[in-house]
Formats: C-alpha cells, sequence, structure tokens
C-alpha cells in the first residue's frame, strides 16, 4: 500500500485571483514560488488500506498474546518480579524479540508504507517492550494479574489501547453499548475529515512548509540533512510556523488513528477506551501537561510504568524524568531506523535520517519540565500563570517546544511518511494538466 491508485470522485475549479493571494501570504520569497493550479480533484480514503492495516494490526496483537503467556508463566505467575529470572527471562529474551520483531515482521510481509512501519512495526512493539519491563521490575497494574484471561487482554491489546476504563455492567442494556460504538465512529469519521484537509492545504508546499523559509527550501540540502541542523536556522520565524503546523498535522495523524484504534476496540471488546490524544498543542497548559496528560498517552503510560516508576524505585524525581525522556528519545531512533532506513520503498533514497537528533528534542523536553518542577514552582512564575489567559499560556509552551520540532519532524516529512498516510485520507488534491 505504498501507491496512491484511488480513483478520482470529482474535480472542480477556483480562481486564480484566490489561490494567488494564498500564495503570496505564505510564500516569503526565500523559496521558489509553487505554481498552484486552478483545477483541484477530489479523493476519498481508500477503504484497502484501512483494512490492510486492521489486519497488520491484529497479527499483532496474536503475536503479543503469545508472548503474554511466555510472560505470565514464567514471571507474573510464580511471582517473580524484580529478580534475576525475570531479568533472565525479560531482557535475555522477550525485549530482544520486540526489539527485532518489526524488521522480520516488514521483511515478510514487505511492507513498505511508512505509515504502515511506523504503526504496526514500532508502535506496537515499542508499547510491548515497556509492557514487559513493567513486569520485569513488577509495576504491572494490579487488575490485570488476577487470571491469564486479564493480564493476556491486558499485555496483548496495548497496541490497541493502554488505558481501560471499567468494562459495562452487565445491566447495561446494547443501546448503551451501540451508542458508544456510534460515537468512536463519529469521532473517527471526524478526526479523519479534518485530518484530510490540512493535509489538502500543506502538501502542495515543498517538505509541508508553506510559509517557505528554511525547512520549506531547497537551496543548500546536499541530500544528507547536514545543514538543516545548523545553528543559525533556529532563530527563523519561519522555522516556527511551518514546524507547529507540520506538528499540527503530525497530533493530527495520531489523534485520528488513535480514534480508529479505539473504534475496533471497543467494538471488538465492548469495553470504553480513552482517547490516545487531548488536543495537545492547543489546549497545553505547561510542558508537563502537555507530556503528561494530553500527548500520546499511550506512550505516556507505558514509559511512566515501564521506565519512570523502576528508575524512581531507586533514584530522585529527577533522574527518572531525565532517564525516561532519554529512553523515548533512544527508541524513537530505533524507530527512525526501521521506518526510514530500510530501502525497500518506491521513492528514491536521496535522504537519510541524522540519528541523535530525536534523542537531543527529547532532552530538550525534559530540560522544560526541570524549568516548570523548578523554576515554575516561585511564587512570580505562579502568580503571572494565574493572570495569564490560557491560550497565551499553551502560545509559550509551544513555542518553547516547537524550538527543536524539526529535529524530529524533519524525516516524517522529507520521507514520504505524511504521503503514504494521504492514501487513507479523503483529501484535496491540486491537478497539474
Amino acid at each position: 500500500m505504498e501507491t496512491d491508485n484511488r480513483p478520482l470522485l470529482f474535480t472542480f475549479f477556483i480562481p486564480s485571483s484566490i489561490t494567488t493571494i494564498i500564495d503570496s501570504f505564505f510564500y516569503d520569497g526565500t523559496s521558489a514560488t509553487v505554481t498552484t493550479p486552478k483545477e483541484y480533484g477530489f479523493f476519498l480514503m481508500s477503504i484497502g488500506y484501512w483494512i490492510e492495516l486492521l489486519i497488520l494490526i491484529l497479527i499483532t496483537l496474536i503475536v503479543a498474546a503469545f508472548v503474554g503467556l511466555i510472560l505470565y508463566y514464567t514471571i507474573i505467575q510464580s511471582k517473580q518480579t524484580n529478580t534475576t529470572h525475570a531479568y533472565i527471562v525479560g531482557w535475555g529474551l522477550i525485549l530482544p524479540f520486540w526489539i527485532s520483531y518489526p524488521v522480520i515482521l516488514l521483511y515478510f510481509f514487505d511492507i513498505r508504507n511508512c505509515l504502515f512501519k511506523f504503526l504496526v512495526g514500532c508502535i506496537a512493539p515499542v508499547v510491548c517492550v515497556f509492557r514487559t519491563t513493567e513486569c520485569i521490575y513488577g509495576f504491572v497494574p494490579m487488575y490485570s494479574t488476577r487470571s491469564l484471561q486479564e493480564f493476556l487482554f491486558y499485555y496483548a491489546t496495548i497496541p490497541i489501547v493502554s488505558r481501560i476504563k471499567k468494562k459495562p455492567k452487565q445491566h447495561d442494556d446494547d443501546n448503551c453499548a451501540g451508542s458508544k460504538k456510534i460515537n468512536h465512529l463519529i469521532k473517527f469519521i471526524g478526526w479523519l475529515f479534518l485530518t484530510g484537509v490540512l493535509q489538502s492545504i500543506l502538501s502542495p508546499y515543498p517538505y509541508f512548509a508553506p510559509f517557505g523559509g528554511i525547512n520549506g527550501s531547497h537551496r543548500g540540502y546536499d541530500g544528507h540533512g547536514h545543514d538543516w541542523y545548523a545553528v543559525e536556522r533556529y532563530f527563523t520565524w519561519q522555522l516556527y510556523a511551518n514546524s507547529s503546523l507540520q506538528a499540527l498535522l503530525f497530533q493530527l495523524y495520531l489523534t485520528t488513528y488513535g480514534e480508529a484504534m479505539a473504534l475496533v476496540f471497543t467494538v471488538l471488546t465492548g469495553y470504553e477506551a480513552e482517547p490516545v490524544m487531548d488536543n495537545p498543542l492547543l489546549e497545553s497548559t505547561s510542558p508537563s501537561d502537555f507530556w503528561g496528560r494530553r500527548w500520546n498517552l499511550i506512550v505516556h503510560t507505558v514509559l511512566k510504568n515501564g521506565v519512570y516508576k523502576p528508575v524512581r524505585k531507586y533514584f530522585g524525581r529527577t533522574t527518572a524524568v531525565l532517564t525516561t525522556f532519554l529512553t523515548s528519545g533512544i527508541f524513537h531512533e530505533w524507530i527512525l531506523y526501521v521506518v526510514f532506513g530500510s530501502g525497500n520503498s518506491q521513492q528514491q533514497q536521496l535522504y537519510q535520517p541524522i540519528y541523535g537528533t530525536c534523542t537531543v528534542f527529547f532532552l530538550w523536553q525534559a530540560v522544560l519540565i526541570g524549568l516548570e518542577l523548578t523554576v515554575g514552582k516561585s511564587y512570580s512564575v505562579c502568580q503571572v500563570c494565574k493572570i495569564l489567559p490560557r491560550p497565551i499560556k499553551t502560545s509559550i509552551i509551544i513555542f518553547s517546544g516547537v524550538m527543536f520540532a524539526h529535529f524530529f519532524l524533519d524525516p516524517y516529512i522529507r520521507r514520504s511518511f505524511f504521503d503514504h498516510g494521504a492514501i487513507g485520507l479523503p483529501m484535496i488534491v491540486p491537478l497539474r494538466r
């Protein structure tokens, strides 16, 4: 599912005067002007794309269930957490398996779509890695250890959802369960179209950078991204504006796919799943609010139980926070290798990601958290925060984080991640005939 073969649903025209105004608003003259066509076409999402993705996710869930069996009988049932036995099974067997699993899966099924690689080959195994460390160090939620069935349900469904609300009571009628499913379906369709709208706006511009400037320019780009990280590029409004829009698009992708997985989860199990994203870019009031309560709650939960708590048990809070963000950065480097490091894509391999940049990005977020925990607790800062309107506080938080956002976003922008994801979106595409 790498080539977009969707049929064109219909076409329409936009007056050239309007497209000229749009181009003049975005472009600042530092990039080559994009010729915006007057004719546009509307494409619906590919149903086959979503079916194929669902099948691949279900395969991973089955594999996770078998791995969960091993963990349950060797660690959970025998109460061997935090022992040499747990270290041998976890670090010696299970964790190496999950690290190598994406390479095996992607090779066996010849998966070339970058978004498929990201969701199936990376997100699910990463979550399973940290669920495994939960088992090793004894931080698995108590409710999931009461029986084999509950543990397998907890461990094997985590690629879909990390936190589960209570199961519907027996007297809950079918209409209630049906309303939850319909609610998830409506949310999924809404996010799907909203993501398609933003991608339709950004996709005509080079590297999804409508403001041109630094990360929308081909000039000085050597094919390896070396001058992409030049120091003088950090302090341009174009970089911040483009990175903010690209980050919003990335957020919408995670929100849409998270809602899709929640829909499938609710349909198959009857459980109510919490959202994966809670609009962090537009509603966060602090760095800890952004990362701890709004951004990618699946990964946040497993990092908290699988990394933060074990480290916090033996070291201080600062060390635990720093280790958690460092671990997140390292695993995002591994994701870059799995998603963008292979050469089985039809796209020309003109760009290879620079490893280490994701780690820098996440360490910067750890610095911001540290500043919040120290300077942010002072009386004067607290008083200012009480006065500032929420939108201004959110803007400050996003501005402080977006400074290194291109370190994280660069590979996704330059290596067809969003182009491959477009196959699953309803989109308006400019036609050049």
